[in-house]
This record gives C-alpha cells, structure tokens and sequence, in this order.
C-alpha cells in the first residue's frame, strides 16, 4: 500500500430536485441532501466514515457546510453557499487553504457528498491508480457490468464506446494549482458530468461527432478531453462499483437505504 496522503475535498450541493428526497423522510428540516439521514446518521457522516479508514487521505474539508450544521471534528468544514457552483466550491478551498494552510498541494482528491456506499478500499484504489498516470486531471469511471452486478438497478446513465460501456464515478483528482484557468470549462462539463460523450461534444464538437460515427474507443475521448481542456486528462475504470452510486431519485434512496440497513 502506498503511503501518499492526499487531503480530501467534499463538495455539499443543493437542488431543487434534492425535495423529492426529503419527502421521504419526516421532520427533516436542513434542506441538505447531504444531511439527509440513513439507518440514523447523515449521508455525509458515511461518507467520513470511509474516509477515516483510508491510508491515502491526509485531510478532509468539506465546502457548503458549516461547523454548526455539522459539528465533526474529524473534518474542516468551510461555509459557503450549497446552491453555488461546484467550481466555486473548489475555488473557496482554494481560497481557504491559501489563506490558512499556504502553498497549494500538488493534488487534491475531490468527492460529491452524496455517495454514502463508499469505502476506504475504493478510495485508496483510486488515489494510488490516479497518481500512477500522472495526469492534471483523473475521473474515475464504473463498467456497465460491474455496476449492474453491483446494483442492478442503480438507473445510471451509461456511454458506450466501442471497447467499453460505462458510467461516471463521483471521484476526481486534479492539480488545484492555476484551477482558475480551467474554471468554467469545468463548470459547463461537470453540467454533462453523467455522460462523458457529452463532455467530449461539448470541449470538441467536431472530433467528437468524428467519434460517434467510427466507434471510438475511450482512450480517443480521452484525447479529445485532453486536448480540449489543455491538460492531461485521463480516465481511470475502478472495480469499485460504490464510486458511482449517488443518490439523486428516491429509489436510488430507498436502494442505498436497505444496503446500509441490512449491512
């Protein structure tokens, strides 16, 4: 096992789509999908649980939270609006760090917060493949195999290359260094975050279109991604199916519910 410790981001969103979650629960009143409750504690609170037993992860921050709203010592909770940007999330951090921590770290590894199936193995897999490629960018991916074996009826969006069928994970890491650079490139792609081919239309339109037609393979997306973003991007498929089971539906509640329950 590798010993590199990379600190830990979590980005805490807020949807208007998020109140058909909290219908499912009675007297929930943060208006989080990341303080939804299940099996008697908070999403985000599995979250940290995993997190805690990773050898790969130094510190945990978590933007668009506060310390009153989740008083977790484990973690540094940075305040800021829930319904803003990820990318102004990511840029808060960055803002917070340098303020108080100083130079930037070379890497960071970024999660949403609404994943609450994952576990320390998976992490330390994905960090210790990620930093193998030596990339600016690292998104991790899930086989459509591998996850409907996993959950069979997760409802995920699935892209199919002509190697590869899969899904996006909600792991990611990235040089924070120079971020404001690539800022709203990466606003308008995590919009097309769940469909990678989209990703590539939208930094590419004409090599993508290229793409569909002769059946490309992932690795010529991942060209497209790079080229268009002026980095090095690359994808990483993980065996770990929980990396792509958010919850965004009240059955992706329910299904994750009785996982969590029954463990």
């Amino acid at each position: 096992m590798s010993q590199v410790k990379l600190d830990m981001l979590i980005t805490v969103g807020r949807s208007p789509l998020d109140s058909e979650l909290f219908k499912l629960t009675e007297n929930f009143q943060h208006n989080l999908k990341a303080l939804l409750p299940i099996c008697g504690k908070p999403i985000i609170e599995w979250i940290i649980d995993a997190i805690e037993r990773c050898e790969n992860i130094g510190d945990t921050y978590i933007v668009g939270l506060s310390p009153e709203q989740f008083p977790d010592t484990r973690v540094t909770c940075i305040p800021y609006p829930a319904e803003s940007k990820i990318v102004d999330k990511i840029q808060a951090w960055i803002n917070w760090y340098e303020e108080n921590k100083g130079e930037l770290p070379k890497y960071i590894v970024n999660a949403n917060a609404d994943i609450p199936l994952i576990t320390s193995e998976a992490v330390d897999h994905f960090v210790e493949e990620a930093l193998k490629k030596e990339a600016d960018f690292v998104f991790a991916l899930v086989e459509k195999d591998i996850m409907e074996a996993k959950f069979p009826n997760s409802m995920r969006t699935f892209t199919k290359f002509s190697d590869v069928t899969i899904c996006g994970g909600d792991l990611f890491l990235y040089s924070p260094i120079d971020f404001d650079k690539v800022k709203e490139k990466v606003h308008k792609l995590q919009a097309k975050r769940k469909n990678f081919l989209l990703q590539a239309i939208f930094l590419s339109p004409i090599k993508a279109l290229k793409m569909v037609f002769k059946g490309a393979k992932l690795e010529e997306a991942e060209t497209v991604f790079s080229r268009g973003m002026r980095m090095k991007g690359r994808a990483l498929i993980s065996p770990y199916a929980e990396i792509a089971m958010d919850i965004d539906k009240p059955e992706q509640y329910k299904l994750v519910e009785k996982m969590l329950c029954d463990s």
